[in-house]
């Protein structure tokens, strides 16, 4: 292998790269550039190579085209410890680029080389340090003295690809459908997406808000969770009302009946087609949106008269292996929640409970695990009747859910997202009537929670695993 080794320097942010290219220089490095960075460097007699000399090829279309060149990439990507690699590289010669120092153009500009360049020299870490912020000179000088670079190349690239993230997504946004605003009047809103819930089939009214997206979100993945026939009412990221049935109007009726006060002005989905009749009931009511996998022709013709409602087309979710969320100054990486099921629970309290029950159960440990945390989903018969959610403390929770419930809650069942650190939100639940309660174990009273459901007989599962949502 060449031993050349070579810095790219490609900037529009010119700040400390004179004294970053000195640097290079007196660590033995060759530097190449673009040509704006090139004259940059050479004006302040910094000795560069231009990259049109290195690769052969002058720059094209304004400078569109400069380092997309296989002696650009070539240089940055082939293996250093692949002897099939170095031995193409010495046949072709290719001379190996080790810093790969770039600014992005702002988003108007659509930058293609740089980020390009980026997630090359990101791909390839072990050899390559990838330098996108001039904060990073002076810690890139550091790990050259201390013999601490390859850790540093790590943390380059990490900051590299999440730049590139971020740039991609600011371009997606200019190519995005704006929205009439995001979650408040003064915020812009956009969306994108050509798959599930973002690409859904918009049928009869406006284009939905960017609240409407939050919550046919959430009552789409807790719509698609459930087997039977189920509809789920969504109100402000929050189910208020969730009920399976072999009836779809059944579904639907129990589903509003969970809190109908609350149900006013939400949205509705479902897991099977809408027919004439359960359009019938929808349209005696305000809804902001329906979403369903299809429709009849008669029951597009009754929601008609519901002018304004959305009416949406989704035949299934967009399976989502990962999630993640921004948070300030980088990103949060998680695998999906998927549910775990009754063959991973473990009974500690009481008696085991008929089939009937059991399922109550289970349908609200799926309705629980998509609600917000704190949550406490009380159920029977297959539909929520008191939901308590996004509380900072599980007895509030419990608390609410009671109150929703009222006397529903007599014979009921329970589901909590999270164990009971206490036994008072397990005492509000049982003097309210609830029989059986599922919750994760984990809390280090489970003795005294376990305790608790016997002398209050009542029946208590614990699952294997527990399922927060914060979203």
């Amino acid at each position: 292998m060449s031993e050349e080794k070579w810095a790219l320097l490609s900037v529009s942010e010119k700040t400390g790269i004179i004294e970053l290219a000195r640097l290079l220089l007196k660590n033995n490095f060759k530097i190449l550039a673009s040509d704006g960075t090139h004259s940059y460097l050479a004006s302040n007699s910094i000795t560069v190579t231009r990259i049109a000399e290195f690769t052969g090829a002058e720059e094209i279309f304004d400078g569109r085209v400069k380092t997309l060149h296989p002696l650009i990439h070539g240089a940055i990507l082939f293996d250093r410890d692949n002897p099939s690699h170095v031995s193409e590289a010495n046949r072709l010669g290719i001379k190996p680029i080790e810093v790969v120092v770039v600014n992005l153009y702002g988003e108007e500009q659509f930058d293609i080389g740089g980020p390009a360049l980026i997630r090359a020299a990101a791909k390839n870490h072990k050899s390559i340090a990838v330098l996108t912020d001039p904060t990073q000179y002076s810690k890139f000088e550091r790990a050259l003295q201390d013999g601490t670079l390859d850790e540093f190349k790590i943390e380059c690239a990490r900051t590299a690809l999440e730049l590139t993230a971020r740039y991609d997504l600011s371009i997606l946004r200019s190519l995005a459908t704006p929205l009439r605003y995001g979650e408040n009047p003064h915020q812009d809103g956009f969306v994108s997406g050509v798959r599930g819930v973002a690409a859904a089939t918009l049928l009869q009214g406006g284009q939905p808000s960017f609240n409407n997206y939050l919550d046919m979100d959430c009552a789409t993945s807790i719509a698609s969770d459930h087997k039977m026939n189920t509809t789920v009412i969504v109100k402000h990221g929050a189910p208020c009302g969730v009920a399976s049935a072999i009836d779809p109007v059944d579904s639907f009726s129990k589903a509003l009946k969970s809190d109908e006060s609350s149900a006013f002005g939400g949205v509705i989905a479902t897991n099977f087609p809408i027919e004439e009749e359960l359009a019938e009931m929808i349209i005696s009511g305000f809804y902001e949106v329906l979403i369903a996998p299809s429709y009849s022709s008669g029951a597009l013709a009754l929601l008609a008269q519901r002018k304004r409602m959305r009416v949406l087309r989704l035949d299934k979710r967009a399976p989502q292996p990962f999630n993640f969320r921004e948070i300030n100054g980088g990103f949060l990486f998680q695998s999906s929640d998927y549910l775990d099921f009754s063959d991973s629970w473990k009974l500690v309290a009481g008696n085991l409970v008929s089939e009937e029950v059991k399922s109550d159960l289970e349908f609200a440990w799926r309705c629980a695990a998509r609600t917000r945390s704190n949550a406490i989903v009380i159920a029977r018969d297959m539909a929520t009747v008191g939901i308590g959610m996004g509380e900072v403390s599980r007895v509030a929770a419990a608390k609410n859910a009671v109150a929703r419930a009222s006397d529903r809650a007599e014979g009921a069942v329970a589901a909590s997202d999270g164990f009971f650190p206490f036994p008072d939100g397990l005492e509000i639940l049982a003097h309210a009537g609830v029989r059986a309660i599922i919750a994760p174990s984990g809390s280090i009273r489970d003795e005294e929670i376990i305790a608790a459901a016997g002398r209050l007989g009542i029946t208590l599962y614990f699952a294997a695993n527990r399922h927060f949502s914060h979203n």
